[in-house]
């Protein structure tokens, strides 16, 4: 024998608007809790990003101290060059040059943001840190790309590093364009690591903890150790021939770690 069972009446609009209450109160607090719980995963992915962003402005930092202890030598050298070539104007040729040394050739972009920005991170910063970090990635864009020009100036510079040989005034053209292009690019990167070591230090966010750490220690070193580097020491012993570079001991002699 089948029993069916009468669904109840409802009694009335007030116990019709109670089922229909409990049912919508349910519904909030699941959006609620949904809404809680993507909260607190955008905020650990904000945390994480900032921590990233703290270990690309480490790096940035410390370029930009590096920077400051080496663009007196850069000065130097260029005036030291601009002599030689201004002697071979005269002369109608280059002495016997050593290896001129360059400036450091760093990677200033911030891997960090563009990944940030890409995973959609970065719409979760505040507006003030949104507006901060993007304005440094952006700079940091534009003095990699400074420092890539820069590199290429010193690489057109290296033709006089040889044994001595004969030069025309086309050349001795070349080579002052190059000197100014040089010193001009040593400006812009003393200037913009400056600015960018105190766009860093105005957003108040932590450094990495290991560099800051470390930091002073290296610091020390890096003071002793630059000015015994090429670009600050006399220029060395003249090759037998010419075809010398910038970066001279990366094909044949060990890369330095």
């Amino acid at each position: 024998m089948e029993v069916h069972h009468k669904l109840k009446p409802l009694h009335g609009w007030r116990e019709f608007i109670g089922e229909v209450g409990i049912i919508l109160l349910g519904v909030l607090l699941a959006m609620g809790l949904e809404q809680m719980v993507e909260l607190m995963h955008w905020r650990e992915r904000v945390a994480l990003g900032k921590e990233a962003l703290g270990g690309d402005f480490s790096g940035i930092f410390a370029y930009s101290k590096e920077r400051e202890l080496e663009s007196h030598c850069l000065s130097r050298r260029l005036a030291e060059i601009a002599a030689i070539v201004d002697k071979a104007g005269e002369t109608g040729r280059l002495p016997p040059v050593g290896p001129i040394g360059n400036p450091a050739n760093r990677p200033w972009s911030l891997n960090s943001w563009n990944s940030l920005v890409g995973a959609q991170t970065a719409a979760h910063f505040s507006r003030d840190d949104l507006l901060n970090f993007g304005g440094i990635a952006s700079y940091a864009v534009l003095i990699d790309k400074i420092n890539r020009e820069e590199f290429d100036d010193w690489a057109q510079l290296w033709v006089i590093v040889g044994p001595g040989r004969r030069i025309g005034d086309a050349e001795i053209g070349d080579i002052r364009r190059a000197i100014s292009e040089a010193g001009y690019h040593a400006k812009l990167m003393r200037i913009a690591a400056y600015q960018i070591k105190d766009q860093i230090k105005q957003t108040g966010l932590p450094l990495d903890a290991d560099f800051a750490r470390d930091w002073p220690a290296t610091y020390a070193k890096w003071k002793a150790d630059i000015p015994k580097s090429p670009i600050c020491q006399p220029l060395g012993k003249p090759p037998t021939h010419y075809g010398a570079s910038p970066m001279r001991y990366t094909l044949d002699g060990p890369v330095a770690g």
